[in-house]
């Protein structure tokens, strides 16, 4: 939100404001998960099926943080492909490629 506050005149420019925040927090969150601290993303606490939740976070934690956040808008966020495409800045087609590919990392984690 700091970054997307100093950058208020280009939100001002901006078609889809939701869809420019959206990628203001992406990048810095894809920014974060590259240093070394981010592991605690598997430590955060969820709701639902402890166990289940928990296994499922080590997963995603085992990833590319490219993988996650590709994951994190489909599944979670439940986002288009379309939207998903203009929160990385990336064409369309390449989401589904993507998404394909951070399905296929996360299935193998999981079976390890």
């Amino acid at each position: 939100l700091l970054r997307a506050t100093r950058s208020i005149a280009a939100l001002q420019r901006v078609d889809e404001p939701k869809a420019w925040l959206r990628r203001v927090t992406v990048r810095c969150a894809l920014t974060a998960l590259g240093r070394p601290s981010s592991s605690r993303l598997a430590d955060e606490p969820t709701e639902g099926d402890p166990t289940e939740s928990l296994a499922v976070r080590q997963t995603l934690a085992r990833l590319d943080p490219n993988d996650r956040v590709v994951l994190a808008l489909a599944h979670f966020e439940e986002l288009s492909y379309a939207e998903i495409a203009t929160t990385l800045d990336i064409p369309t087609g390449t989401v589904g490629f993507r998404l394909f590919a951070a399905r296929e990392a996360f299935r193998k984690e999981w079976q390890k």
